[in-house]
Protein backbone atom coordinates (compact mmCIF):
# COMPACT_ATOMS: atom_id res chain seq x y z
CA UNK A 1 0.00 0.00 0.00
CA UNK A 2 1.57 3.59 -0.88
CA UNK A 3 1.87 6.46 1.28
CA UNK A 4 -1.68 8.60 0.97
CA UNK A 5 -1.01 11.58 -1.55
CA UNK A 6 -2.58 14.89 -0.90
CA UNK A 7 -3.54 17.96 -3.54
CA UNK A 8 -4.51 20.96 -0.96
CA UNK A 9 -5.72 22.72 -3.87
CA UNK A 10 -8.93 20.61 -4.90
CA UNK A 11 -9.33 17.86 -2.37
CA UNK A 12 -8.82 17.61 1.77
CA UNK A 13 -8.90 13.91 2.10
CA UNK A 14 -6.53 11.69 1.27
CA UNK A 15 -5.68 8.72 -1.06
CA UNK A 16 -4.28 5.62 -0.79
CA UNK A 17 -2.74 3.41 -3.08
CA UNK A 18 -3.30 -0.21 -3.37
CA UNK A 19 -0.71 -1.86 -5.24
CA UNK A 20 -0.07 -5.42 -3.55
CA UNK A 21 -2.91 -8.05 -3.86
CA UNK A 22 -3.79 -9.16 0.09
CA UNK A 23 -4.65 -5.82 0.79
CA UNK A 24 -6.57 -4.90 -2.46
CA UNK A 25 -8.25 -8.43 -1.89
CA UNK A 26 -9.16 -7.47 1.75
CA UNK A 27 -9.91 -3.75 0.47
CA UNK A 28 -12.53 -4.84 -2.29
CA UNK A 29 -13.91 -7.93 -0.23
CA UNK A 30 -14.44 -5.55 2.97
CA UNK A 31 -17.90 -4.74 4.03
CA UNK A 32 -16.21 -0.89 5.25
CA UNK A 33 -15.54 -0.18 2.27
CA UNK A 34 -17.68 1.92 -0.27
CA UNK A 35 -18.33 1.26 -4.23
CA UNK A 36 -19.21 5.05 -4.22
CA UNK A 37 -20.12 6.65 -7.49
CA UNK A 38 -19.28 9.94 -6.40
CA UNK A 39 -15.59 8.98 -5.32
CA UNK A 40 -15.27 6.98 -8.62
CA UNK A 41 -16.43 10.34 -11.05
CA UNK A 42 -14.00 11.87 -9.27
CA UNK A 43 -10.94 10.45 -9.38
CA UNK A 44 -8.19 13.15 -9.23
CA UNK A 45 -9.97 15.21 -7.42
CA UNK A 46 -11.75 16.85 -10.17
CA UNK A 47 -14.61 19.10 -9.35
CA UNK A 48 -16.91 18.18 -12.44
CA UNK A 49 -17.06 14.47 -11.21
CA UNK A 50 -20.62 15.35 -10.50
CA UNK A 51 -21.57 15.30 -14.58
CA UNK A 52 -20.33 11.65 -14.32
CA UNK A 53 -22.38 10.74 -11.67
CA UNK A 54 -25.56 12.43 -12.63
CA UNK A 55 -25.74 11.27 -16.65
CA UNK A 56 -24.03 8.14 -16.67
CA UNK A 57 -22.92 6.07 -13.33
CA UNK A 58 -25.12 7.09 -10.89
CA UNK A 59 -27.48 4.38 -9.37
CA UNK A 60 -25.58 1.55 -11.93
CA UNK A 61 -25.98 -1.89 -10.57
CA UNK A 62 -22.10 -1.66 -9.85
CA UNK A 63 -22.33 1.05 -7.42
CA UNK A 64 -24.21 -0.41 -4.92
CA UNK A 65 -23.47 -2.73 -1.84
CA UNK A 66 -24.14 -4.98 0.30
CA UNK A 67 -28.00 -6.07 0.27
CA UNK A 68 -29.37 -3.94 -2.51
CA UNK A 69 -25.89 -4.83 -4.41
CA UNK A 70 -26.65 -8.73 -3.95
CA UNK A 71 -29.84 -8.55 -4.70
CA UNK A 72 -29.29 -6.95 -8.33
CA UNK A 73 -26.28 -9.19 -9.05
CA UNK A 74 -28.54 -11.97 -8.29
CA UNK A 75 -31.11 -10.60 -11.44
CA UNK A 76 -28.46 -9.47 -13.96
CA UNK A 77 -26.66 -13.44 -13.33
CA UNK A 78 -29.77 -14.35 -15.57
CA UNK A 79 -27.66 -12.97 -18.43
CA UNK A 80 -24.78 -14.87 -17.95
CA UNK A 81 -26.15 -17.96 -16.88
CA UNK A 82 -24.32 -21.94 -18.74
CA UNK A 83 -26.87 -22.27 -20.64
CA UNK A 84 -27.64 -18.16 -22.21
CA UNK A 85 -23.77 -17.98 -22.76
CA UNK A 86 -23.40 -21.46 -24.69
CA UNK A 87 -26.42 -20.54 -26.81
CA UNK A 88 -25.10 -17.07 -27.52
CA UNK A 89 -21.87 -18.04 -28.41
CA UNK A 90 -23.24 -21.02 -30.69
CA UNK A 91 -25.85 -18.86 -32.14
CA UNK A 92 -24.81 -15.71 -32.22
CA UNK A 93 -21.25 -15.06 -31.66
CA UNK A 94 -19.30 -17.81 -33.47
CA UNK A 95 -21.86 -17.31 -37.28
CA UNK A 96 -21.27 -13.15 -36.55
CA UNK A 97 -17.42 -13.78 -36.88
CA UNK A 98 -17.21 -15.64 -39.80
CA UNK A 99 -19.88 -12.97 -41.55
CA UNK A 100 -17.34 -10.46 -40.35
CA UNK A 101 -14.59 -11.48 -41.26
CA UNK A 102 -15.29 -12.21 -45.14
CA UNK A 103 -16.89 -8.63 -45.14
CA UNK A 104 -13.89 -6.98 -43.97
CA UNK A 105 -11.56 -9.07 -45.83
CA UNK A 106 -13.63 -9.09 -49.54
CA UNK A 107 -11.11 -7.51 -51.60
CA UNK A 108 -7.13 -7.32 -50.88
CA UNK A 109 -5.31 -4.34 -51.08
CA UNK A 110 -2.99 -3.36 -54.06
CA UNK A 111 -0.28 -5.42 -52.71
CA UNK A 112 -1.94 -8.74 -52.47
CA UNK A 113 -1.98 -8.48 -48.35
CA UNK A 114 -5.48 -8.89 -46.72
CA UNK A 115 -5.79 -5.86 -43.87
CA UNK A 116 -8.33 -4.73 -41.22
CA UNK A 117 -9.01 -2.41 -38.40
CA UNK A 118 -9.11 -4.71 -35.69
CA UNK A 119 -10.44 -2.27 -33.40
CA UNK A 120 -13.22 -1.59 -36.16
CA UNK A 121 -13.22 -5.74 -36.80
CA UNK A 122 -14.10 -6.14 -32.61
CA UNK A 123 -16.11 -3.09 -32.49
CA UNK A 124 -18.53 -4.90 -35.11
CA UNK A 125 -18.71 -7.94 -33.06
CA UNK A 126 -19.01 -6.89 -29.68
CA UNK A 127 -21.70 -3.90 -30.48
CA UNK A 128 -23.84 -6.76 -31.82
CA UNK A 129 -22.80 -8.63 -28.83
CA UNK A 130 -24.13 -6.02 -26.68
CA UNK A 131 -27.51 -4.97 -28.28
CA UNK A 132 -28.24 -8.79 -28.33
CA UNK A 133 -27.52 -9.19 -24.06
CA UNK A 134 -29.13 -5.37 -23.80
CA UNK A 135 -32.38 -6.50 -25.52
CA UNK A 136 -32.09 -3.33 -28.69
CA UNK A 137 -34.16 -4.24 -31.57
CA UNK A 138 -33.80 -4.06 -35.17
CA UNK A 139 -30.47 -4.83 -35.51
CA UNK A 140 -30.00 -6.45 -38.71
CA UNK A 141 -30.03 -2.82 -39.94
CA UNK A 142 -26.74 -2.48 -41.13
CA UNK A 143 -27.32 1.08 -40.65
CA UNK A 144 -28.49 0.91 -37.18
CA UNK A 145 -25.82 -1.39 -36.68
CA UNK A 146 -22.84 1.43 -38.06
CA UNK A 147 -24.82 4.29 -35.73
CA UNK A 148 -24.51 2.50 -32.38
CA UNK A 149 -20.63 1.64 -32.97
CA UNK A 150 -20.46 5.44 -33.71
CA UNK A 151 -21.83 5.80 -30.26
CA UNK A 152 -19.19 4.05 -28.93
CA UNK A 153 -16.68 6.17 -27.85
CA UNK A 154 -18.71 8.92 -26.52
CA UNK A 155 -20.66 6.33 -24.08
CA UNK A 156 -16.88 5.01 -22.63
CA UNK A 157 -15.47 8.74 -22.53
CA UNK A 158 -18.62 9.48 -20.72
CA UNK A 159 -18.10 6.73 -17.63
CA UNK A 160 -14.24 7.46 -17.80
CA UNK A 161 -14.06 10.80 -18.31
CA UNK A 162 -12.10 11.53 -14.89
CA UNK A 163 -9.03 9.68 -16.82
CA UNK A 164 -8.88 12.01 -19.65
CA UNK A 165 -7.65 15.76 -19.86
CA UNK A 166 -9.69 17.32 -22.49
CA UNK A 167 -13.25 16.96 -20.12
CA UNK A 168 -14.89 19.32 -21.62
CA UNK A 169 -14.90 18.02 -25.10
CA UNK A 170 -15.25 14.52 -23.72
CA UNK A 171 -19.03 15.39 -22.08
CA UNK A 172 -19.70 16.78 -25.14
CA UNK A 173 -19.45 13.55 -27.03
CA UNK A 174 -20.94 11.66 -24.15
CA UNK A 175 -23.68 13.98 -23.66
CA UNK A 176 -24.56 13.65 -27.61
CA UNK A 177 -23.95 10.03 -27.56
CA UNK A 178 -26.46 9.17 -24.63
CA UNK A 179 -29.32 11.09 -25.85
CA UNK A 180 -28.47 8.86 -29.05
CA UNK A 181 -28.66 5.49 -27.37
CA UNK A 182 -31.57 6.88 -25.51
CA UNK A 183 -33.37 8.10 -28.42
CA UNK A 184 -32.87 5.62 -31.05
CA UNK A 185 -32.09 2.29 -28.92
CA UNK A 186 -33.51 2.61 -25.84
CA UNK A 187 -36.88 3.70 -26.13
CA UNK A 188 -37.53 1.45 -29.40
CA UNK A 189 -36.57 -1.61 -27.32
CA UNK A 190 -38.32 -0.52 -23.93
CA UNK A 191 -41.77 0.31 -26.26
CA UNK A 192 -40.91 -3.44 -27.88
CA UNK A 193 -41.07 -5.24 -24.89
CA UNK A 194 -43.94 -3.82 -23.48
CA UNK A 195 -45.74 -4.66 -26.27
CA UNK A 196 -44.43 -8.32 -25.96
CA UNK A 197 -45.63 -7.87 -22.49
CA UNK A 198 -49.05 -6.83 -23.62
CA UNK A 199 -49.15 -9.60 -25.29
CA UNK A 200 -48.94 -11.74 -22.61
CA UNK A 201 -51.18 -10.18 -20.56
CA UNK A 202 -54.01 -11.09 -24.16
CA UNK A 203 -52.58 -14.58 -23.83
CA UNK A 204 -50.75 -14.10 -27.16
CA UNK A 205 -47.56 -15.03 -25.98
CA UNK A 206 -46.07 -16.41 -23.23
CA UNK A 207 -43.55 -14.90 -21.24
CA UNK A 208 -40.95 -17.54 -21.67
CA UNK A 209 -40.88 -16.04 -25.41
CA UNK A 210 -39.65 -12.87 -24.73
CA UNK A 211 -36.04 -12.83 -25.15
CA UNK A 212 -34.02 -12.92 -22.32
CA UNK A 213 -31.84 -9.68 -22.31
CA UNK A 214 -31.53 -7.07 -20.22
CA UNK A 215 -34.39 -5.01 -21.45
CA UNK A 216 -36.58 -8.15 -20.03
CA UNK A 217 -35.69 -7.17 -16.55
CA UNK A 218 -36.08 -3.98 -17.06
CA UNK A 219 -39.39 -3.59 -18.76
CA UNK A 220 -40.58 -6.30 -16.23
CA UNK A 221 -38.99 -4.59 -13.05
CA UNK A 222 -37.40 -7.40 -12.33
CA UNK A 223 -35.70 -5.13 -9.47
CA UNK A 224 -37.79 -2.68 -7.61
CA UNK A 225 -34.72 -0.18 -8.94
CA UNK A 226 -36.22 -0.33 -12.22
CA UNK A 227 -39.32 1.78 -11.27
CA UNK A 228 -36.76 4.77 -12.10
CA UNK A 229 -36.49 4.34 -15.86
CA UNK A 230 -32.82 6.37 -15.14
CA UNK A 231 -31.85 3.04 -13.62
CA UNK A 232 -32.70 1.46 -16.64
CA UNK A 233 -30.74 3.58 -18.73
CA UNK A 234 -27.84 3.63 -16.71
CA UNK A 235 -27.64 -0.01 -16.20
CA UNK A 236 -28.21 -0.20 -20.13
CA UNK A 237 -24.76 2.58 -20.37
CA UNK A 238 -22.91 -0.11 -18.13
CA UNK A 239 -23.62 -3.49 -20.09
CA UNK A 240 -23.01 -1.13 -23.30
CA UNK A 241 -19.85 -0.20 -22.06
CA UNK A 242 -18.08 -3.26 -20.20
CA UNK A 243 -19.45 -5.73 -23.61
CA UNK A 244 -18.08 -3.68 -26.02
CA UNK A 245 -15.23 -1.44 -24.23
CA UNK A 246 -13.63 -4.03 -22.08
CA UNK A 247 -14.47 -6.67 -24.35
CA UNK A 248 -12.62 -4.74 -27.42
CA UNK A 249 -9.17 -3.84 -25.60
CA UNK A 250 -8.84 -7.29 -24.19
CA UNK A 251 -9.01 -8.79 -27.73
CA UNK A 252 -6.72 -5.99 -29.51
CA UNK A 253 -4.33 -6.36 -26.39
CA UNK A 254 -4.46 -10.04 -26.33
CA UNK A 255 -3.56 -10.23 -30.14
CA UNK A 256 -0.82 -7.64 -29.73
CA UNK A 257 0.53 -9.55 -26.84
CA UNK A 258 0.43 -12.85 -28.33
CA UNK A 259 2.10 -11.59 -31.32
CA UNK A 260 4.95 -10.46 -29.73
CA UNK A 261 5.18 -13.78 -27.93
CA UNK A 262 5.11 -15.77 -31.44
CA UNK A 263 7.98 -13.50 -32.84
CA UNK A 264 10.07 -14.01 -29.77
CA UNK A 265 9.05 -17.89 -29.71
CA UNK A 266 8.90 -19.16 -32.98
CA UNK A 267 8.39 -22.82 -31.67
CA UNK A 268 4.99 -21.80 -30.07
CA UNK A 269 3.33 -20.76 -33.75
CA UNK A 270 2.31 -24.35 -33.84
CA UNK A 271 -0.38 -23.77 -31.00
CA UNK A 272 -1.52 -20.38 -32.75
CA UNK A 273 -5.73 -22.59 -32.83
CA UNK A 274 -5.51 -24.21 -29.27
CA UNK A 275 -7.61 -23.63 -27.47
CA UNK A 276 -5.43 -24.24 -24.15
CA UNK A 277 -2.79 -22.21 -25.03
CA UNK A 278 -5.03 -19.60 -26.28
CA UNK A 279 -6.60 -19.09 -23.13
CA UNK A 280 -3.44 -18.80 -21.23
CA UNK A 281 -2.86 -16.63 -23.80
CA UNK A 282 -6.06 -14.39 -23.03
CA UNK A 283 -5.58 -15.16 -18.98
CA UNK A 284 -1.98 -13.72 -19.28
CA UNK A 285 -3.34 -10.50 -21.20
CA UNK A 286 -5.79 -9.85 -18.49
CA UNK A 287 -3.28 -10.08 -15.58
CA UNK A 288 -1.12 -7.70 -17.13
CA UNK A 289 -3.70 -5.35 -18.31
CA UNK A 290 -7.07 -5.71 -17.26
CA UNK A 291 -9.39 -4.12 -16.34
CA UNK A 292 -7.22 -1.52 -18.71
CA UNK A 293 -7.32 1.39 -16.86
CA UNK A 294 -4.56 2.24 -13.67
CA UNK A 295 -7.28 2.08 -10.68
CA UNK A 296 -10.53 1.57 -9.85
CA UNK A 297 -12.01 3.92 -6.20
CA UNK A 298 -13.61 3.14 -3.34
CA UNK A 299 -14.13 4.58 -0.64
CA UNK A 300 -13.27 3.84 3.33
CA UNK A 301 -17.18 3.80 5.11
CA UNK A 302 -15.08 3.93 8.65
CA UNK A 303 -11.52 4.09 9.89
CA UNK A 304 -9.76 0.34 8.97
CA UNK A 305 -6.58 -0.94 8.72
CA UNK A 306 -5.25 -2.34 5.54
CA UNK A 307 -1.60 -3.88 5.61
CA UNK A 308 0.17 -1.63 8.19
CA UNK A 309 -1.85 1.15 7.56
CA UNK A 310 -4.54 3.17 8.77
CA UNK A 311 -7.45 4.55 6.69
CA UNK A 312 -9.51 6.61 8.08
CA UNK A 313 -13.12 7.15 7.26
CA UNK A 314 -14.22 8.69 3.80
CA UNK A 315 -10.47 8.23 2.95
CA UNK A 316 -9.91 7.43 -0.92
CA UNK A 317 -8.86 4.34 -2.26
CA UNK A 318 -7.04 3.37 -5.43
CA UNK A 319 -7.41 -0.09 -6.50
CA UNK A 320 -4.51 -0.60 -8.63
CA UNK A 321 -5.47 -4.02 -9.85
CA UNK A 322 -2.73 -3.96 -13.46
CA UNK A 323 -0.13 -3.13 -10.73
CA UNK A 324 -0.79 -5.67 -8.34
CA UNK A 325 -1.03 -8.30 -10.81
CA UNK A 326 2.52 -7.68 -11.87
CA UNK A 327 3.99 -8.63 -8.20
CA UNK A 328 7.21 -10.30 -8.74
CA UNK A 329 6.72 -12.18 -5.67
CA UNK A 330 3.69 -13.90 -6.75
CA UNK A 331 3.99 -14.51 -10.31
CA UNK A 332 7.56 -14.94 -10.43
CA UNK A 333 10.94 -12.53 -11.53
CA UNK A 334 9.14 -11.56 -15.14
CA UNK A 335 5.76 -10.65 -13.42
CA UNK A 336 5.68 -7.94 -15.85
CA UNK A 337 6.30 -9.90 -19.21
CA UNK A 338 3.60 -11.72 -21.24
CA UNK A 339 4.57 -15.19 -20.50
CA UNK A 340 1.41 -17.75 -21.24
CA UNK A 341 3.98 -20.51 -20.20
CA UNK A 342 3.72 -18.91 -16.28
CA UNK A 343 2.81 -21.13 -13.70
CA UNK A 344 -0.01 -20.93 -11.65
CA UNK A 345 0.18 -18.78 -8.78
CA UNK A 346 -1.42 -20.80 -5.03
CA UNK A 347 -4.30 -19.70 -4.07
CA UNK A 348 -4.68 -17.55 -7.57
CA UNK A 349 -6.59 -18.02 -11.04
CA UNK A 350 -3.51 -17.40 -13.81
CA UNK A 351 -5.49 -14.30 -14.25
CA UNK A 352 -5.01 -12.87 -10.45
CA UNK A 353 -6.94 -10.17 -9.81
CA UNK A 354 -7.80 -9.50 -13.11
CA UNK A 355 -11.55 -9.88 -13.15
CA UNK A 356 -11.70 -8.28 -9.35
CA UNK A 357 -12.50 -10.22 -6.27
CA UNK A 358 -15.56 -10.24 -4.12
CA UNK A 359 -18.57 -9.38 -4.34
CA UNK A 360 -17.97 -6.58 -7.41
CA UNK A 361 -15.94 -9.56 -9.40
CA UNK A 362 -16.73 -8.95 -12.94
CA UNK A 363 -19.49 -10.41 -14.55
CA UNK A 364 -17.99 -11.08 -17.62
CA UNK A 365 -15.12 -13.48 -16.28
CA UNK A 366 -17.21 -16.38 -17.89
CA UNK A 367 -18.41 -15.05 -21.07
CA UNK A 368 -14.78 -13.94 -21.71
CA UNK A 369 -13.10 -17.72 -20.51
CA UNK A 370 -16.47 -19.58 -21.40
CA UNK A 371 -18.04 -21.65 -18.55
CA UNK A 372 -15.63 -24.13 -18.45
CA UNK A 373 -13.01 -22.12 -18.44
CA UNK A 374 -11.46 -22.13 -21.89
CA UNK A 375 -14.34 -21.88 -24.13
CA UNK A 376 -15.45 -18.29 -24.24
CA UNK A 377 -16.68 -16.46 -26.62
CA UNK A 378 -13.38 -14.13 -26.69
CA UNK A 379 -11.16 -16.94 -26.85
CA UNK A 380 -13.30 -18.57 -29.45
CA UNK A 381 -12.85 -15.27 -31.57
CA UNK A 382 -9.28 -15.18 -31.33
CA UNK A 383 -9.24 -18.95 -32.30
CA UNK A 384 -10.79 -17.65 -35.54
CA UNK A 385 -7.94 -15.06 -36.40
CA UNK A 386 -5.08 -16.89 -35.49
CA UNK A 387 -6.36 -19.54 -37.93
CA UNK A 388 -5.85 -17.24 -40.68
CA UNK A 389 -2.66 -16.27 -39.35
CA UNK A 390 -3.47 -12.46 -38.17
CA UNK A 391 -0.47 -10.60 -37.31
CA UNK A 392 0.15 -6.71 -36.51
CA UNK A 393 0.14 -4.66 -39.70
CA UNK A 394 4.23 -3.36 -39.09
CA UNK A 395 3.21 -0.74 -42.14
CA UNK A 396 0.65 1.33 -39.97
CA UNK A 397 0.64 2.13 -36.67
CA UNK A 398 -2.01 1.76 -34.07
CA UNK A 399 -3.31 4.92 -32.37
CA UNK A 400 -3.77 5.34 -28.56
CA UNK A 401 -6.69 7.22 -26.90
CA UNK A 402 -4.95 9.97 -25.35
CA UNK A 403 -5.36 9.41 -21.77
CA UNK A 404 -4.69 11.34 -18.31
CA UNK A 405 -1.41 9.65 -16.50
CA UNK A 406 -0.04 10.13 -13.12
CA UNK A 407 1.95 8.14 -10.91
CA UNK A 408 -0.15 4.67 -10.94
CA UNK A 409 -0.54 4.63 -14.81
CA UNK A 410 1.36 2.31 -16.47
CA UNK A 411 3.08 2.11 -19.85
CA UNK A 412 1.40 -0.61 -21.68
CA UNK A 413 -2.19 -0.04 -19.93
CA UNK A 414 -3.34 1.92 -22.95
CA UNK A 415 -6.96 1.95 -24.87
CA UNK A 416 -6.65 1.30 -28.57
CA UNK A 417 -8.94 3.48 -30.78
CA UNK A 418 -7.13 1.52 -34.27
CA UNK A 419 -4.90 -1.05 -34.37
CA UNK A 420 -4.14 -2.33 -38.38
CA UNK A 421 -3.60 -6.02 -38.52
CA UNK A 422 -3.07 -8.12 -42.12
CA UNK A 423 -4.22 -11.65 -42.09
CA UNK A 424 -1.12 -13.74 -43.53
CA UNK A 425 -3.52 -17.16 -44.58
CA UNK A 426 -6.68 -15.62 -45.50
CA UNK A 427 -8.19 -18.10 -47.66
CA UNK A 428 -11.54 -16.58 -47.88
Amino acid sequence: MGVPVSDESVATCPVHRIGNIPDLISVVRSSSVVNSPEYFAAAHKLSDGHRTVEEFVGGMWTFTDGVEHRRRRKMVNQLVRPEALDEMRESFILPAIERLLLDALSEPDEDGSNRCDLVVLADQLFVDFGANMIGFTDMDDPQRQAQLREIVPGIFGGVLAQFFDNRDEVYAMATDAKRRLVDDYFIPARDAYREMYAKVARNEMTEAEIPRSLMKLIVSQADPAYADEEVGIRDTILVFNTAIGTSVQSVVHMVHDTAEWFADHPEDRNLATDMDFLTRCMQETIRLKAPFISYLVRRAGEDLQVGDHIVAKDDELHIEIPRANRDPEIFGPDAAEFNPWRERPDNLPRYGIGFGSGPHACLGLRVVLGNDGQSGSHVRFMQKLFSHGVAPDRDREPQIMPMAHDESAIEDVVTYTSYPVVFENWKG
